[in-house]
């Protein structure tokens, strides 16, 4: 009987610890386009780098799609490592979903290194590339158009670009110096990611040691 009893606890501890974490959106956009600043125009891949700076596990990739055009569409969203430029993660995204600002895809979850530097990009093959506002972290915005927050144990780095679908190079000072790049990214591509909690990661090492003092004492 106490056998099962430890059993039941153990099962019970697992499942609190697969409910026991928080959903975060990367880059939370606020205030889009109240300074009436254009677009960029002419780059097929914008996006921005970005440190985790804890334990976090990216379950979808998305864009900001309620301000792209039927002729920016699809758009491919995807997810480097900066120091090897090697693609982790990819999505297409055929179009923008009206009553969304951003639309999002699922992915097979993946965890990041805390303290790596990552870039996160979206991509589009048509002539002209993608046009998208440009975001500042600091408000009232200074020449952008808007602001934004990041969610929980993300570092924005900076806006970073390419002309394909390949790693994006970082963007030192962008096209209205002094202003520099970082913390200024444009509303395009975004994720949204689980971040464990302290009680989770508590309850699956009290799991694995009633576990093992369940097969010690079985021997």
């Amino acid at each position: 009987m106490k056998k099962l009893l430890l059993v039941i606890g153990l099962a019970l501890a697992w499942t609190a610890c697969g409910q026991g974490v928080t959903t975060n959106q990367a880059l939370n956009v606020t205030d889009f386009g109240n300074s009436g600043t254009p677009g960029i125009p002419g780059l097929n891949l914008m996006g921005w780098s970005f440190t985790p700076t804890k334990d976090i596990s990216i379950i979808e990739l998305g864009c900001f799609t309620r301000i792209l055009g039927p002729e920016q569409t699809p758009i491919s969203v995807g997810l480097w490592a900066k120091d090897t430029g090697t693609l982790l993660k990819s999505v297409d995204i055929p179009s923008g979903d009206p009553l969304q600002e951003t639309t999002y895809i699922p992915i097979n979850e993946i965890s990041l290194i805390p303290f790596q530097v990552y870039y996160i990009g979206a991509y589009s093959a048509v002539i002209g590339g993608i046009s998208l506002n440009m975001m500042d972290n600091v408000a009232p915005p200074k020449g952008f158009g808007g602001v934004f927050s990041a969610g929980d144990g993300i570092q924005v780095g900076a806006w970073a670009t390419n002309s394909v679908f390949a790693a994006p190079v970082e963007v030192t000072d962008d096209a209205n110096p002094p202003n520099p790049a970082i913390g200024v990214v444009p509303a395009g591509a975004n994720f949204r990611y689980r971040v464990p909690e302290p009680s989770s990661v508590l309850l699956g090492g009290l799991a694995a040691l009633g576990l093992l003092a369940l097969r010690r004492r079985r021997k």
